[in-house]
Formats: C-alpha cells, sequence, structure tokens
C-alpha cells in the first residue's frame, strides 16, 4: 500500500473537485439509517466506452457498522471478489464510498457518492501508470 500512497494523494486531490455531492433532506445519517441505504446488491457500468472494465459490475455490500472510535467500516465484494482496502465516510447527510481494486498490475479507484438512496454514482480512475477517468454508476436492485 505504502508504493500506492503517492498515487492516493493525488487521486484524493483531484477527488475533492470532481465528486458530486448529494444532501437529502435528514441532517444525520446514523449506524441503522446506512445500513438501511448501503446493505444489498448493486448493479454497476462505466459511461466511457474506452474502460476496459466489465460492463455489467456487481457490488455487494455485506456489512457497515460504526466503530467505537466514531469510524465507519464496511464490508463488500466486487463482481465477487472480496475489497480490503475500502473506505466509508458519513458526514452529515452525505455518504462517500472509496475503494481500490487491482487486477495484475492494473490498478482502479472507485470514488462513489450516494445518490437518491438508490444510486451510488462518482468516478472511476484506471490504469498502470498513468490513470484515466470515467464515470460509473452503481443502481440498488436488492437489500
Amino acid at each position: 500500500m505504502k508504493r500506492y500512497l503517492p498515487v492516493l494523494l493525488i487521486m484524493a486531490l483531484a477527488t475533492g473537485c470532481t465528486s458530486v455531492v448529494y444532501k437529502n433532506n435528514m441532517t444525520v445519517i446514523d449506524a441503522k439509517e446506512a445500513e438501511r441505504l448501503l446493505i444489498g446488491t448493486w448493479n454497476g457500468y462505466i459511461t466511457h466506452s474506452r474502460a476496459h472494465v466489465i460492463p455489467n459490475t456487481t457490488l455487494q455490500i455485506f456489512q457497515v457498522e460504526k466503530t467505537i472510535e466514531g469510524n465507519w467500516s464496511i464490508a463488500l465484494s466486487l463482481n465477487g471478489k472480496w475489497i480490503n482496502a475500502a473506505e466509508l465516510t458519513i458526514n452529515e447527510s452525505v455518504i462517500r464510498l472509496e475503494f481500490i481494486e487491482h487486477y495484475a498490475n492494473l490498478l482502479i479507484f472507485h470514488d462513489l457518492v450516494l445518490y437518491n438512496d438508490r444510486h451510488l454514482i462518482g468516478r472511476i480512475w484506471y490504469g498502470t501508470r498513468s490513470y484515466t477517468p470515467a464515470e460509473v454508476t452503481f443502481e440498488k436492485i436488492s437489500r
């Protein structure tokens, strides 16, 4: 993970400018509400035609919980493969999910925000040395 730190820092700076932010009518999201909104199966697709990613991507979120320290933890898999490096951030009424997947030397960074309680929308960056952005949308299909 240390060798990806400079890339992650660049990605974090880039996503700060391009992320979609959606606020609904709720002021604070608690653990039960986060579970209700996130746990389930999500079907996704890439809107960039040159992305070398499977067009019908399945994201499964199994567990969402708030730790004693006040941080959030999440257990998820993408196309049946467990994702170890996932970060969930919930600020007031904004839910943001970030994770990294890799296939051999190809890295794919995901930065998603919950939109309208049934969609995770955002951007991915993929590549080996230079990273190409694409837009991604996941729609919740089951609980």
